[in-house]
């Protein structure tokens, strides 16, 4: 079976043929089709973080329901951008794009039938997504994408590369030998500043837990990481972040302290995405038995 391969592509053909489609934000009774797509497009990385697609599905529903007041309720008291497009042609759901983010919303799932591709229904759902986020008064956006089609139709939308993005995993629990001296604290800051999933002071209603935690040496150097566990997935993630260039080491602290928080939630596996300012730590990683699963560019664009 034809399967997308990667947060945002459209497949391999390109002839751009017009499909005559309707492109409106998912309706409580496209949901069955929409997790079809899903299902068709990232079956393997749905299951590699664990995702329970019955428990998504209610979700769904629930928040589309009556008439999405309740979605629209939450878009409106946090800020924040949560919208599924779906592309219907004849009455069918053909292709999908999620959009998600406070202020620099990301744009990914994007998934179109096979049957259908190389039809512009994936440059459509990108330049409505695009339409909708300049309304609301956005200036940026972006995307990640793990393969050459998905970044052709990125590129051609009018992104351009900024970041590049190499995930590493493994199985919870994690023994990680921690430097002598080095202190791990709770920060008070806010957790998610910018996470796809920041949905303000809701965010714990909706079941998504996350902390900030810092490592400082006696010298005061230091990293930090913010650490995420979503209510319909078994794997954690960990986002670091280096606070000095001479702090790389205290990473083992909050490498030990973040896993074992997760381990805590019932998580079964933890996720790493390493960019290219914290590429320092991917020695610290893999010697604590992370592997490298996927590498992604990130692309953005400005919303004139």
């Amino acid at each position: 079976m034809d399967r997308a391969c990667s947060l945002f592509t459209e497949g391999k053909a390109c002839r751009l043929t017009p499909m005559p489609v309707t492109i409106d934000a998912l309706a409580r009774q496209d949901v069955d089709q929409f997790i079809h797509l899903l299902m068709l497009g990232f079956e393997d990385e749905l299951e590699e973080r664990g995702t329970n697609v019955a428990r998504l599905a209610w979700l769904l529903r629930l928040l589309l329901t009556p008439r999405g007041i309740p979605m629209r309720t939450l878009t409106r008291l946090t800020g924040h951008v949560g919208v599924i497009l779906v592309a219907k042609n004849a009455g069918e759901v053909v292709g999908i794009l999620a959009v998600l983010g406070r202020h620099i919303p990301s744009l990914s799932g994007v998934y179109v039938l096979p049957q259908t591709r190389g039809q512009g229904v994936a440059m459509a759902l990108v330049e409505e997504a695009l339409r909708r986020l300049k309304k609301r008064g956005h200036k940026e956006a972006r995307v990640s994408v793990s393969d050459s089609s998905g970044r052709t139709l990125a590129e051609r939308a009018g992104f351009t590369p900024c970041d590049h993005t190499d995930l590493y995993q493994r199985r919870l629990p994690v023994d990680v030998t921690v430097p002598p001296g080095v202190r791990v604290h709770k920060a008070r800051k806010r957790v998610l500043f910018g996470h796809p999933y920041d949905i303000g002071f809701l965010t714990r209603l909706g079941g998504i837990r996350s902390r900030h935690i810092v490592a400082e040496d006696e010298n005061g150097a230091a990293t930090a990481a913010t650490l995420v566990a979503l209510p319909h997935q078994s794997i954690g993630e960990i986002q670091p972040q280096v606070l000095r260039a001479d702090a790389v080491e205290t990473f083992a602290a909050v490498l030990a302290s973040g896993c074992d928080w997760l381990t805590r939630l019932g998580r079964k596996e933890v996720s790493l995405p390493i960019h290219e300012e914290t590429a320092s730590l991917a020695d610290i990683i893999v010697k604590a038995g992370f592997v490298k699963r996927k590498s992604w560019v990130q692309l953005r664009i400005e919303l004139k």
